[in-house]
């Protein structure tokens, strides 16, 4: 393994990801009628029940700890092996009959490259029909786990051995989770959905109001509080790693961003802007979820009264550290307890 890269607009996927999810959901039968013009079905990544027999992964190998935050945490390395087709998924029962788990995957891969590239954003959306409650959970991409039939190795490694079906089945075997379906975006027009939305409201510190203005040809109020950030501005922000924690600050961004966007679109999206913003998501998307299952979720979203988001990441707080392995540094969790911790939050165990 060797070579790295910093690339941008990298969140820019994980928002188109989450806005064809989430705004169907809002949309309702708007968007399903809309739906059913385009085929974001085609090619769908096979379900099959052949896989191997339910196991527990093992926990992380010992690793040399580092202290502090490592100056490589954030850089991409090139795979060994890049995959050419996708492992199937395996099929997986249902743990809660009430738990809804979708996988949104944004890849990296650029034009003219092959295989499958490494995925770039990795977000676990739950819905829980009984109570209503929508959690969102990123996977950090460096964290370093077990890939079925690869072996220890950065999260987002699974996606380039694999696809989506490998990265499902990591997820699924490490996590103990039931997923089965995904929506796999590339980056392209974040800034023009979000302006087409008429941006979003977010909240800042006034050291985020500064870094948006240092890029930005917009600039906002430099001081704490909730202001609306047009597309330039929200990417800008949800790219932010320099302002506090890293990597983590920047997820957590991500997330306040996508739950802006998701409001926006459930409150405030007139029916007649609807066909231009799906047309701009739907471009970039590949999914297996099916038009009349998108119909039935957000029927059941819009009729809910009590609608909850919450959000969070792997790994839980006090359940990692960051360490070195050959030469590269990693997140090394604690397999065991971020796995309990993540039925308590979508399966109220």
């Amino acid at each position: 393994m060797g070579g790295n890269s910093n690339k941008g607009g990298h969140f820019g996927r994980k928002v188109l990801i989450v806005i064809l999810a989430l705004t169907l959901l809002a949309a309702g039968t708007a968007g399903y009628l809309y739906l059913r013009t385009l085929n974001l079905s085609k090619d769908p990544v096979k379900i099959v029940d052949n896989g191997p027999a339910p196991t527990v992964s093992p926990e992380t190998p010992a690793l040399d700890e580092i202290d502090g935050t490592p100056h490589d945490i954030d850089l991409d390395y090139e795979v060994d092996i890049i995959g050419s087709e996708d492992v199937p998924i395996y099929k997986k029962e249902r743990i809660d009959p009430d738990v809804l788990n979708i996988m949104l995957v944004g890849t990296d891969l650029r034009e003219g490259e092959e295989g499958n590239g490494r995925s770039d954003s990795c977000l676990l959306v739950s819905y829980n029909t009984k109570t209503g409650k929508i959690s969102l959970v990123s996977f950090m991409r460096d964290v370093w786990i077990s890939i079925p039939g690869v072996g220890f190795n950065r999260i987002n490694a699974a996606y380039s051995y694999g696809g989506i079906g490998l990265l499902i089945n990591t997820v699924n075997g490490n996590f103990g989770l039931d997923i089965q379906n995904y929506v796999l975006v590339n980056f392209e027009g974040f800034e023009s959905i979000v302006d087409e939305l008429g941006g979003v409201e977010v909240n800042l510190t006034k050291k985020e109001a500064q870094f948006i203005n240092a890029g930005s040809s917009v600039k906002v109020e430099v001081r704490d509080g909730k202001q609306r950030l047009n597309g330039e501005q929200a990417l800008l922000h949800s790219r932010n790693r320099k302002t506090g924690d890293g990597d983590f600050g920047r997820t957590r961004r991500q997330r306040e961003v996508l739950m802006a966007i998701y409001s926006k679109v459930r409150t405030d999206l007139s029916p007649l802007k609807l066909p231009a913003l799906l047309n701009n998501v739907f471009k970039h998307a590949k999914t297996n979820i099916t038009p009349d299952a998108m119909l039935s979720l957000g029927l059941d979203i819009l009729k809910s009264k009590d609608l909850v988001a919450v959000n969070s990441r792997i790994p839980f707080d006090n359940t990692w550290k960051y360490a070195d392995k050959d030469g590269r540094s990693v997140i090394s969790i604690n397999l065991q307890r971020n796995r309990e911790m993540l039925h308590d939050l979508i399966f109220e165990d």
